[in-house]
């Protein structure tokens, strides 16, 4: 099963799309940013290819209408194509009957792949979103430290090049392996607002979600690192000090790593009396996602740590204020309307966010809108050109960074 027709006039670029996507939205919402900005360049010169499952055809084709899709058995874990794939590729070393279905459908390189399809002997790409666990340690289990480790290292020995998020990571990857940073790419993840959220107002938020106005925006998932109570903690300082101060947040409740998580956070917000000040939606439509981002007074990420904040990107992408942490890949983003708070210090924002409740001007709000969506289509221009600069280079393997 296909759409789309193959062309050899460009370099066709494989893309596997076959995540469970529930857990990983984040992910979803990154390769079709990066696909539609593909199919944006004028004079392109690569074709993406996607392949999935069955299982995953129907959301992936809805959500790639352009782009040829192909669907292969191959891909259906514990099928009996998946199944005979995997023993003859344990035998022989390699993954003989992916690679050639890949070269029947003439694919010249593979892109943000993993280990699953690295024995296939075409050049590939792999991704390495961040290092968290090589600093944050304390969120992950000791096994889980090493795997990551051992599978990042297969990763770096065995592909053409690795693509990271930013020159934060490019550094980290120079420490765990520095003949890898030698063939690494640093691509700028640049989002695309959802086009319908301008439609979404203010009243259909207010009456879908019982939200207050007016209110900041916490687009995380709920995961440990994000640091959502340092949030609380923040609206509990301002509460003290007779302040009305309103938190939505919207993300993924669920932390496997941490399953107790978003319990404990909740009980806080209970403790401290904080259920008019603090509001969880949970996962909400992503043009509504936008809406809400987009009728904030400010966005806010107190992350520990980030690969490449998108909730930073989509905020700079709107022209909207961000309440940050200062962590070094957030300064290496740099929203141009950037306050940056130490992620361990609650009073430090909940000054913050009192300063840009008090200073919130519609007037100004709206040319900083303005000018963002002016800037944004070249911003993702040159997005789309050094992600297809980075496959040429790493096809030629001339230039590597």
């Amino acid at each position: 099963m296909c759409a789309g027709l193959k062309r050899k006039d460009k370099i066709r670029v494989g893309f596997i799309i076959n995540y469970d996507f529930d857990i990983w939205l984040g992910g979803f919402n990154y390769f079709k940013t990066l696909i539609d900005t593909i199919m944006e360049l004028p004079e392109r010169k690569i074709e993406p290819v996607i392949f999935t499952s069955r299982k995953n055809y129907q959301l992936v084709s809805e959500a790639f209408p352009k782009n040829e899709i192909i669907v292969s058995n191959y891909l259906d874990p514990w099928r009996p194509a998946w199944v005979i794939r995997n023993i003859v590729k344990r035998v022989f070393n390699k993954d003989v009957f992916l690679a050639r279905f890949f070269l029947s459908h003439q694919v010249d390189v593979l892109s943000h792949a993993g280990l699953a399809v690295s024995h296939t002997g075409l050049p590939f790409l792999c991704w390495i979103p961040d290092f968290q666990h090589r600093h944050l340690p304390q969120f992950f289990s000791k096994s889980e430290v090493e795997y990551r480790d051992r599978r990042f290292m297969q990763l770096c020995q065995m592909s053409t090049g690795v693509i990271v998020s930013s020159r934060d990571a490019q550094k980290t990857l120079a420490e765990f392996s520095p003949s890898a940073a030698k063939k690494s790419f640093v691509l700028n993840f640049v989002p695309k607002p959802d086009e319908g959220f301008v439609q979404v107002s203010p009243e259909a938020l207010q009456e879908k979600y019982h939200i207050s106005f007016p209110y900041f925006h916490l687009p995380n998932q709920f995961w440990a690192h994000k640091n959502h109570r340092l949030i609380i903690e923040a609206l509990r300082i301002l509460k003290q000090e007779g302040k009305m101060v309103y938190v939505v947040a919207t993300g993924n409740p669920v932390d496997d790593r941490q399953p107790e998580f978003y319990g404990a956070l909740m009980e806080e917000v209970k403790l401290y009396g904080l259920f008019d000040n603090f509001k969880s939606l949970g996962i909400v439509p992503f043009k509504e996602m936008m809406a809400i981002m987009w009728h904030s007074v400010a966005v806010i990420n107190p992350s520990f740590f980030e690969g490449w904040s998108t909730t930073v990107e989509e905020a700079k992408s709107m022209g909207k204020k961000v309440i940050l942490s200062d962590i070094p890949v957030h300064r290496e983003q740099n929203p141009e309307r950037g306050v940056y708070v130490s992620p361990d210090d609650p009073g430090q924002l909940a000054a913050a966010l009192g300063t840009a409740l008090k200073e919130f001007d519609g007037e100004a709000e709206r040319k900083y809108a303005e000018k963002a969506k002016r800037e944004l289509p070249e911003r993702r221009a040159a997005f789309g050109r050094r992600y297809q600069e980075i496959v040429l280079t790493a096809l030629t393997g001339s230039g590597l960074e």
